[in-house]
């Protein structure tokens, strides 16, 4: 057999290793290998593993989990490796097997005699048997304490010790026994004040056996011993007496804390004007039960309304945490009954805010946006501190309600008044919240992940911060943002930290909310059979805490997984189970959720048309949540596109026709223009397409209308042209026209119906279009002068345009007047306070035509299939700026053959820099920065980037965090 190498570590060691540093000394070796980084290390470390064939014992595991954890996600090859632990809970989540260590056998204990020297008689090793009855722990006083005879039982062993103590050793370990917190060497001192230092520290070394023991504190050294002297105090009725005299000590030297710990069940008046002190210690730290008490008591004892609202507001929180949903919706409802009274405005608003939270957790979507709206109006007349406490919460409740990118600028308003204030805890909370809402903005996840990072660090490096909720916030938001940049083994380890953290601290809704998003990790890191079996543990602990809402969500995912797997008849199982769940529960997000996974596993079994029942079903679930509209757009275009392609072209067209109707209706998802082309009747789509322009351009809209959309309408009008086409692109121009002023993001869309026209309008409808122009618009004028047009403009009331246009060419003409609808849709890029430089800008938009043949040729070398206008360089600014227009111009601008319109995003771009430049003079570095803005600005207006967020760059300052 082979020789296998046992080492035998405590984590305590491990922990001190100086992974900092990454020095690793190589096995008989004297010289330090360093490595870069701790990924370096970590693999060294496992190449080291495959060359060795070893057992690894780690024994104190509970005393870093951190550390253990990594350790267990190696790779071990053929060392095996033992993990030590009295608490298995913590590591439930690594999927290791657990062993439970039963009491030591005869055998053992011979071997755990021998291991430490120590020879015993026959009849003396047959009564520890006996006695011990395999107890590590009786073995331990064995060898440390001496009792003649033995003890026959542990409890028997613990009162021999307790016996042979001194008074004063007692009492030492009484305080320690009674006290919260580590006990210090200056408290005993203090308090045994009549023995003399010297006489304490001999105390204290005689009975060090019984303590851990530090430079500064001491505490006994096993929860089992200070339980035997609790019971000790109680047997003899002296744990009154005890606590009165130890907590007296405490709340004469003011340390709060643990005289409330002590003296809250027999002598609650004394520390009653101290519980609030205390109280965000005992949030922060984790200590949830113990603050659920401090409440409780706090809520007996209120005398007014505003008392009483102040402690349900508090207790529906740890509620909450502890995952007691009812308990915490009945102290909200309290709090909220009572807020109809006189109540304080910031407390009012804290309420409310809470009271959304609880509404949404029940799925409540439409009232908890009503109630948060209300939160924010009460919010904005409080003091500056207390908005910006307010706005935090506010924030958090945007993040479930999908709201991200409100919830980022509530964070960064929160922040700034932090700041300004100089609020630590602001600072941190507002800034975890930005952290959480980013992390959902695809264009802002790296900057999630920076702000992430750096904010755990200074958590963690942070003597007094310790709080576990918010670091289990950045630890969710990087397990998401790790997920979504599909790096799996970050996204595992955070994952994992998420479920240990809400173990330890006993948060039995965030336990099973990270089980299942680690669940997610595994399996997209493709372990599918790791990940069901991550679900079924979260599913088990969903039931334990009666969270509908969390097992359907279970169910939904077993059924997602096991459609993957084609068990069909298992999937539809799981999710019927899913569906009831969240009817019963009124969750309707749930509902939709579900009942569209019930149509992919029925079109995974070719079951389309069954399937287009339920998508339709999810989809008017969808539409009653406000912010779920995206996807009740995308169900009823899919439930359509499976009818008509399954020859119900008739009832295709009435689901259409109901969502179009709806004032859930988006202009913006992507394969609504496709549908409409390629699967309805000419007829039924010039209706539609009449009822979708109708709607947008006679309502206030949120986002521009989207390029798919305007391509297919293009499209059908160009295809039909010479029936109902040219009159349909007519007359949505009309009706754009007569809503310029109703209607956002009409003036750009407007501009591309003219941009994009072609030959589906003529020189007559053009003329039609410009005196249209000139009596719907006040701030354009234009005159023929002979063979040319003048139109003049003013934009913003200062920026004077005169643009000069051939009387025979429809394109540049149509430029011009696409130009200047634009210029006003973002004219706030030309508010400026500073002093313009000239009173007007004169522009000559030409066709590349036979005139110019002295500069044709150098003109044509500057045109590409990205720029069709070409801007000549007149640096007096008293000349007029002349753009000429390609030859190509318009069959580049075509959407049907370039979908990203960048020949027209270009030409705005250009133009409206050279005006700027003008006007103001701008340097070169001033153009190319405005430049980069404008582009944005502009991309946006015509659908190609999602938000506008031109000038929100969510900017923190991470390093003026006064964490100490």
């Amino acid at each position: 057999m082979r020789k296998i190498k046992v080492l035998f570590v405590s984590s305590k060691i491990v922990r001190n290793i100086k992974f900092n540093n990454h020095w690793i000394k190589k096995d008989n070796e004297e010289q330090l290998i360093k490595f870069a980084d701790a990924i370096e290390a970590k693999n060294y470390f496992q190449r080291c593993l495959a060359q060795c064939n070893s057992i690894f014992f780690i024994d104190d595991c509970d005393f870093d989990s951190d550390t253990i954890s990594r350790i267990m996600r190696l790779e071990k090859f053929n060392s095996r490796f033992i993990f030590a632990s009295k608490n298995k809970n913590i590591f439930r989540a690594n999927c290791s097997n657990f062993y439970e260590c039963e009491p030591f056998s005869q055998k053992e204990i011979e071997q755990f005699l021998e291991a430490q020297n120590k020879t015993l008689s026959t009849l003396d090793f047959t009564n520890l048997c006996n006695y011990s009855k395999g107890n590590p722990l009786f073995l331990y006083y064995y060898l440390t304490v001496t009792i003649i005879p033995m003890p026959k039982n542990l409890i028997e062993y613990q009162r021999f010790i307790w016996d042979r103590l001194s008074e004063s050793q007692k009492e030492i370990l009484i305080f320690s026994a009674i006290s919260y917190s580590v006990t210090s060497f200056e408290n005993l001192r203090t308090f045994f004040e009549k023995i003399s230092p010297l006489k304490m520290d001999e105390e204290i070394k005689m009975i060090s056996h019984l303590l851990k023991m530090s430079d500064k504190t001491i505490e006994i050294f096993h929860s089992s011993f200070k339980d035997f002297i609790i019971e000790y105090l109680k047997e003899h009725s002296l744990l009154d007496f005890y606590k009165l005299k130890i907590g007296d000590f405490y709340l004469e030297s003011e340390q709060f804390l643990d005289a409330s710990y002590i003296l809250l069940d027999i002598t609650p008046e004394k520390v009653e004007p101290f519980l609030y002190d205390i109280f965000p210690f005992l949030e922060s730290s984790g200590d949830l039960n113990f603050a659920l008490k401090v409440l409780n008591v706090n809520l007996l004892n209120a005398k007014t309304d505003n008392d009483k609202a102040y402690a349900n507001y508090h207790l529906y929180n740890i509620h909450s945490l502890l995952g007691n949903r009812t308990e915490a919706s009945n102290c909200i409802d309290q709090a909220f009954l009572l807020c109809k009274n006189d109540i304080m405005k910031e407390l009012k608003s804290g309420i409310l805010i809470f009271k959304a939270i609880d509404l949404v957790s029940n799925g409540e979507i439409n009232e908890a946006k009503n109630i948060a709206d209300l939160a924010f109006k009460t919010a904005e007349k409080c003091p500056t501190i207390i908005k910006a406490s307010l706005l935090i919460s506010l924030s958090k409740i945007y993040i479930e309600l999908s709201e991200f990118k409100k919830a980022a600028n509530a964070s960064k308003e929160a922040f700034e008044i932090s700041k300004t204030s100089n609020l630590t805890r602001g600072f941190i909370y507002s800034a975890v919240n930005l952290v959480g809402s980013l992390a959902q903005i695809n264009e802002y996840i790296d900057k999630a992940e920076e702000y992430g990072l750096k904010l755990l660090q200074l958590l963690q490096s942070s003597k007094n911060t310790q709080n576990c909720l918010i670091q289990l916030a950045i630890i969710n938001a990087l397990t998401t943002i790790y997920r979504k940049q599909e790096k799996f083994e970050k996204a595992k380890e955070f994952g994992f930290k998420a479920v240990e953290l809400s173990q330890k601290y006993e948060l039995k809704d965030k336990v099973v909310m990270n089980l299942i998003n680690y669940g997610n990790v595994i399996r997209d890191n493709g372990d599918t059979e790791q990940s069901i079996k991550i679900y079924k543990e979260a599913l088990e602990k969903a039931r334990q805490i009666n969270s509908d809402k969390e097992e359907a969500r279970v169910y939904w995912l077993l059924a997602e997984v096991n459609r993957d797997l084609k068990n069909f008849t298992l999937s539809l199982e799981y999710i019927e189970k899913a569906i009831t769940l969240n009817e019963n529960s009124n969750y309707k997000y749930g509902l939709a959720r579900s009942l569209e996974v019930k149509a992919s596993i029925l079109i995974e079994k070719n079951d389309d048309l069954e399937a287009a029942n339920f998508l339709y079903e999810s989809a008017k679930t969808y539409g009653d949540i406000d912010f779920y509209k995206e996807d009740a757009n995308q169900n009823y275009l899919k439930t359509s596109e499976i009818l008509a392609r399954e020859g119900q072209k008739d009832k295709a067209l009435r689901v259409v026709e109901e969502l179009l109707d709806s004032d859930i209706f988006s202009v913006n998802y992507y394969n609504l223009g496709n549908f409409l082309l390629n699967e309805l009747s000419a007829i039924n789509t010039t209706h539609c397409f009449e009822k979708i322009f109708s709607n947008y351009f006679n309502n206030r809209n949120e986002t521009p209308i989207g390029l798919n959309l305007l391509h297919s309408f293009i499209a059908f009008c160009k295809k039909n042209k010479d029936s109902m086409g040219k009159k349909l692109y007519l007359d949505v121009i009309n009706i754009s026209i007569g809503n310029l002023n109703n209607s956002n993001f009409c003036y750009s869309t407007l501009s591309l119906l003219v941009e994009k026209s072609q030959d589906l309008i003529d020189e007559r409808d053009l003329s039609t279009i410009i005196e249209k122009f000139k009596s719907k618009l006040p701030f354009i004028h234009i005159r023929d002068i002979c063979d040319k047009k003048v139109i003049l403009s003013s934009i913003g009331n200062n920026i004077n345009l005169e643009i000069h246009v051939l009387n025979d060419d429809m394109l540049t003409q149509k430029l011009a007047l696409s130009l200047i609808l634009v210029l006003n849709e973002c004219k706030e890029f030309f508010l400026e306070t500073n002093e313009l430089k000239e009173q007007k800008c004169v522009i000559v938009l030409l066709p590349n035509s036979e005139e110019l043949d002295e500069i044709k040729q150098s003109i044509s070398d500057s045109l590409t299939d990205i720029e069709q206008t070409v801007h000549l360089e007149i640096k007096d600014n008293e000349y007029s700026k002349f753009i000429i227009v390609g030859d190509l111009y318009e069959y580049y601008s075509s959407l049907e053959k370039f979908t990203e319109n960048k020949v027209f995003i270009f030409f705005l771009v250009n133009t409206i820099m050279g005006i700027k430049e003008h006007f103001y003079h701008l340097m070169e570095e001033e153009k190319e920065n405005q430049s980069k803005v404008l582009f944005k600005d502009i991309a946006y207006l015509y659908g190609l980037v999602p938000i506008n967020d031109v000038n929100q760059h969510f900017n923190f300052d991470l390093d003026e965090m006064l964490i100490n």
